[in-house]
This record gives C-alpha cells, sequence and structure tokens, in this order.
C-alpha cells in the first residue's frame, strides 16, 4: 500500500476526485481502441422532465408494440414486501455511500460511512462482502466493505497519485484484481482478499481488459486495442513472462475464456485487413473464425459452450467502428452462428442459468429509428437536445435463447453512470458486475427520474417493478 488516506472532505470534493480520475482514464481508453463511444454515450444528468419508468406488460414480440403499460411508483418508501429473490442488491447512493437490500427493498444496510466516496461496488463470490473503488481528497483506492451496517473498510490499495478505474474478483475470491492509472500507462494488480499483503503488479497495458480462469489461476488478457504492440494473451498467476500473442488483435474490448476453460474467445486481424471474431479450442488447434463488421462485443454463455456476440449488420452506414449491432450466437464446437435479435442492440447480459439475455435497445423500434442518424447523435441528445427529443430512452428486453421469443419489459431513463461508463464497457463489466439475480428470474437497473435516481427491481416474467432504493448504481449478488 502506497499511503494510508485518514479524514474526508466535502462530498463535492471527493465526487470530483474520483469521476475526474475514472473520466480521465475512461478518455484513454476511448481514445486508444475504442474513441467512437466518446461522442454516443454523453447525456445530461441535470434533466429534470423525464416521468417514471414506464414498464410494459410481457408480451411476445409480435405484440409488444400494441402492450398496455403501466407507470410504476417512485416513491421507494411505499415497496410493499412481495415475491422472495435470492441473495442482495448493492447500491450506490448520490453521495457515493454503499448500501444493500433485498430485492424487495427490506432489510437496508448502509455499510460505508461518509469519509470516501464511493463507486462500482462488486460482490465478492460467496456474497459476504464488497470491493469497492475509494476516494477522499488524499487519494483513492480499492476497499472491501462487509456487508453490515456500518462496516469497517479494509484498505487494499491505497494511492495519491494512481487511482483504480476498475476491478474484478477472482472466481475463488481469494484475490481482488484491479486496474490502476500510471505515468503512461495502466496497471493490472492483484491483492489478497484478506488484506494481508499489499497488492502487486502484474502488467501494464493501453487499455486494458481481461478474464479470468475458472481456476483463477491465470488471466487472459487484452491491451493495446488493435494498434501495433498490442497484446492478446494469457498471464499465469506468479510466472514471468507472459505468454506469447494468440492472435494480432482486433477491433474488440474484453476477451473471454468459456465457462469450463475450453475454449478462448476474441477478435482479430489478419494479413488482408479482415476481421474475425476467434473461437479458439484450448484442447486442440480448432479454431472458428466468423467475420464481422466494424467492431465486435461478445460474452459467453454461463452453461454452454456458446457466444453471443454483436456487430454492425454487413451492408448497413454506420460507422465501421461501432460494435452495436444485431445479436447472434455462435456455437463452439461447430462454429455455426445463428441470428437471435436482429435490432440495434446496445449491451446484452446473459440469466446465470443460460436461458434468457437481457439487452438494451434506444426508444423505438430496436434502436432502428436512428438508423441512419449522424455518430454524434448521442452527445445531441444531451445539453444540446431540442424539446422535442426529450432525455434520452433505454428499453429493456429479455430474449429466449431456445426459441427467440422476445419481451420488451421496460422504457427508462437510465442514470449518468449507468449510461456513460457501464454501458460503453458492458462486456467488461459483464464478467464482474451482475445485474440479474442469482435465480435468473428478476434485474437491477438504477432509472433516472428527473433529478432523483432510483434502483429498481425489475421481474424478466414481466410481473410488476418495484423500487428498493434511492442510489445511481446497482448490482446483484451472485447467491
Amino acid at each position: 500500500m502506497e499511503k494510508e488516506m485518514t479524514g474526508g472532505p466535502e462530498r463535492p470534493r471527493r465526487r470530483q476526485a474520483l469521476l475526474g480520475c475514472g473520466l480521465l482514464v475512461l478518455l484513454l481508453l476511448l481514445c486508444g481502441s475504442s474513441v467512437w463511444l466518446a461522442g454516443r454515450w454523453w447525456n445530461d444528468r441535470e434533466q429534470t422532465a423525464s416521468a417514471a419508468p414506464t414498464q410494459v406488460a410481457a408480451t411476445t414480440t409480435a405484440e409488444a408494440t400494441a402492450a398496455a403499460t403501466a407507470t410504476a411508483t417512485s416513491t421507494v418508501t411505499d415497496t410493499a414486501p412481495g415475491e422472495v429473490y435470492p441473495g442482495r442488491i448493492a447500491f450506490v447512493t448520490g453521495n457515493g455511500q454503499v448500501g444493500s437490500v433485498t430485492a424487495d427493498g427490506q432489510e437496508m444496510r448502509m455499510l460505508s460511512a461518509e469519509e470516501r466516496f464511493y463507486l462500482f461496488p462488486a460482490w465478492s463470490p460467496d456474497g459476504t462482502q464488497l470491493a469497492v473503488i475509494g476516494s477522499s481528497s488524499e487519494g483513492a483506492g480499492v476497499f472491501l466493505l462487509p456487508d453490515e451496517e456500518a462496516a469497517t473498510a479494509t484498505p487494499l490499495y491505497e494511492s495519491e497519485e494512481n487511482a483504480p478505474i476498475y476491478l474484478y474478483w477472482a472466481p475463488d475470491g481469494e484475490r481482488v484484481s484491479f486496474i490502476a492509472q500510471r505515468e503512461d500507462s495502466l496497471g493490472l494488480y492483484l491483492a489478497p482478499a484478506d488484506g494481508s499483503e499489499a497488492s502487486r503488479l502484474l502488467t501494464t497495458g493501453q487499455p486494458f481488459y481481461w478474464d479470468w480462469s475458472a481456476e483463477g489461476e491465470r488471466l487472459l488478457i487484452h491491451t493495446g486495442g488493435g494498434a501495433a504492440g498490442a497484446r492478446l494473451t494469457f498471464v499465469e498467476i506468479g510466472q514471468r513472462p507472459e505468454g506469447d500473442n494468440l492472435a494480432a488483435p482486433g477491433f474488440f474490448q474484453a476477451p473471454g475464456i468459456s465457462r469450463d476453460g475450453g475454449y478462448v474467445a476474441f477478435a482479430s486481424v489478419d494479413e488482408a485487413e479482415s476481421r474475425w471474431l476467434v473461437v479458439a479450442s484450448q484442447a486442440d488447434e480448432t479454431v472458428h473464425r466468423t467475420p464481422h463488421r466494424g467492431a465486435v462485443a461478445f460474452s459467453w454463455s454461463p452453461t454452454r459452450d456458446e457466444v453471443a456476440f454483436i456487430s454492425p449488420e454487413f451492408g448497413d452506414r454506420r460507422p465501421l467502428l461501432d460494435y452495436h449491432g444485431p445479436l447472434r450466437l455462435l456455437d463452439a464446437a461447430s462454429g455455426e452462428a445463428r441470428l437471435l435479435v436482429e435490432d440495434w442492440v446496445l449491451a446484452f447480459f446473459w440469466a446465470p442459468d443460460g436461458e434468457r439475455i437481457a439487452y438494451f435497445t434506444l426508444e423505438g423500434e430496436g434502436g432502428r429509428s436512428l438508423e441512419a442518424a449522424a455518430p454524434g447523435r448521442f452527445a445531441r441528445r444531451g445539453k444540446g437536445q431540442n424539446a422535442q427529443q426529450g432525455p434520452l430512452q433505454l428499453e429493456l428486453w429479455v430474449v429466449d435463447v431456445a426459441s427467440g421469443e422476445r419481451n420488451r419489459l421496460l422504457t427508462f431513463q437510465p442514470t449518468d453512470l449507468f449510461l456513460r461508463q457501464f454501458l460503453p464497457f458492458f462486456d467488461q463489466y459483464a464478467l464482474s458486475h451482475r445485474l440479474w439475480s442469482p435465480d435468473s428470474r428478476a434485474l437491477v437497473l438504477p432509472v433516472q427520474e428527473g433529478r432523483a435516481e432510483t434502483i429498481y427491481m425489475v421481474p424478466a416474467d414481466g410481473q410488476e417493478i418495484r423500487p428498493v432504493a434511492e442510489g445511481e448504481m446497482a448490482f446483484w449478488s451472485g447467491q
């Protein structure tokens, strides 16, 4: 640990320090391999005209446009106990404090004190504690908070200058990996979860994405985007140097390891500059390649050797570096791909049971109404928007992987953090921060309602949504 921090500044200074560092590094990341996201994901958090989220009665795809709607209550204190869902929901309030609550809004605990401003809590695999990024006037760090009222924060890393910006638990819960700023790059660090030893630097690079192997003994890293000197390789815990590049990295962000480690997924570019989504077997030399246009974002099924991915449709006129597009599934054994959702998908998340996928589109025809819009359209929906456009709205859908039947559950205005820092990097956050309940029956979402920010529990079967807490970001525990 570089320095122990004490004391606490005024709230605006804490927020400015942490968000300032985080947004600076996010900007650097975007400039590396995905600068195209910067103009798309801007939304003015001072909007005051939005109403409560509109819940759409769960319908089949054909019925979705004619569904009756009902407005969800936005009064958190009116939440009534309902159906029991397992696990707990961690949330961050507008003043940077961490709490946890059950899905019916009961048994609320405020874990943190106000000496720091916190962001992006990640549940440990056993659901007993949270790793969280914290900031004060004296610097920033990674801390552990037990899921207890007024918990004592255990520092895993602290620095006055090199702020952490993202963290990711090892599968066994014994270590926390995270990236932090350095003078000319980002550093990937490991820290023991019991705080018994100082964190240690594994490697550096920028931008930086990674996935843990199931046994927690190595990481698949992708650094440098698709530029010269980019890396796509395994890093063995406790061993150096790193392995050779698996391929010339292409236009993607987070790499992926299948549930049992039998396959890896990444994107590559060949000598003819063709772009490929690649699934490679770790048992033999079998490799399946699927062409993609622009960039590609993907995620492994938690239960099968199947990759879901999005990329722009061939033949359309959207920017070449965009990964938004139809949602497809790629079978790792056969290499066959099939279309699951033809809409313009912004981000998606597998349910833990692998039976359904939640995904987001812009409001109106799955985003296709904006098909011909210019690259800066999201930016213009912020401060420069006109009165007719109104605040940016997203639609939440759930699709059945086997049948392809999909239901539109909710139309809502997302919070600023969700829109600008979470969704653009959804493929990495999907590995570490859960929106789905452990039993795959509901999701948790942060919603902007005028100046208020509310956490909603959204049943996947279309039952009534419920507000559970006030906050700007929330994640469900894994058990």
